[in-house]
């Protein structure tokens, strides 16, 4: 999540902090400390899902040798690291004891992404009949990036920005990650009982939606845990609006210095997290 004094990563951990969990957080490549390696601008380079999940595993390595063997492990993930959350997790399914969901999609990234540019054309002016056209080319664009196909002329959209995130997608250095991207269905990765889930998501999130992708990870998991908290935004901090129509550009709000963490989500975090580390009646001593 956002760095910074006040970014909610930081946040969170120092939530954790004080109530007794201890917390780790890495830099994924691209960013902090980790950045990029020296093959990057060469034409050779790729890099894939399976070297993101290689830098996760990396960090549970990391954080096991510090800790006492046996304590109970979770896994969170903020956004799209939601979806990495939930895949470790299948991949690795003796290892953690819960998987916590922060503002994480219930769709593939790519059928977001369409959703979300599509609100955003509706401030353009153009013609309705156009505003479709784009939309429609940049799904089939993206369509044919989940099945690994080339993307054609015909199919591309015309406004350079549509085209440039088809681009991004296409990138044959990163084409397996994009196409992993934008083929999974987080619905897909919960696991079966969905008791060990925790699903946090705000009401004020104008890029992840609490009905269409919160409440869909629940459903497809009835027995995980849901929290939505009405005015919290995408990075789990209260909004407040003062009145005005919530708009794209409270998003430069994220990690004003003033902002907290909406108290709904971080109690039911809590309680959770109580609830899944205490022992049960039968494994207490007598």
């Amino acid at each position: 999540m956002l760095p910074g004094t006040n970014g909610s990563g930081r946040l969170i951990a120092e939530f954790f902090s004080a109530k007794g969990f201890a917390s780790l957080r890495y830099d994924k490549m691209g960013s902090g400390q980790t950045g990029v390696p020296e093959s990057y601008l060469e034409p050779e380079f790729t890099f894939g899902a399976v070297d993101y999940l290689s830098g996760l595993k990396g960090a549970l390595s990391a954080l096991q040798g510090q800790i006492p063997e046996g304590t109970p492990l979770f896994v969170a993930g903020h956004s799209e690291g939601g979806l990495w959350a939930l895949e470790i997790n299948r991949l690795l399914p003796d290892v953690f004891h819960g998987v916590i969901l922060l503002a994480t999609a219930g769709r593939s990234q790519c059928s977001l992404v369409v959703e979300q540019i599509e609100a955003q054309l509706k401030d353009y002016q153009m013609e309705r009949s156009q505003r479709d056209s784009e939309i429609q080319h940049l799904q089939q664009s993206l369509q044919h990036v989940a099945r690994g196909e080339p993307v054609s002329e015909e199919t591309l959209p015309t406004l350079p920005a549509l085209r440039g995130i088809v681009d991004a997608y296409s990138n044959p250095s990163t084409a397996d990650l994009t196409r992993w991207l934008c083929a999974t269905d987080p619905a897909t990765l919960l696991p079966k009982d969905g008791k060990s889930v925790l699903i946090l998501q705000g009401g004020y999130d104008q890029q992840v939606n609490a009905d269409a992708d919160a409440k869909r990870l629940h459903s497809a998991a009835p027995g995980s845990s849901l929290t939505i908290a009405p005015k919290a935004d995408h990075v789990l901090k209260r909004l407040d609006l003062d009145g005005q129509p919530l708009n794209i550009l409270h998003s430069l709000k994220y990690n004003q210095a003033d902002r907290q963490l909406d108290p709904l989500l971080t109690d039911a975090l809590y309680d959770w997290l109580l609830q899944h580390t205490e022992p049960s009646p039968a494994e207490s001593p007598h």
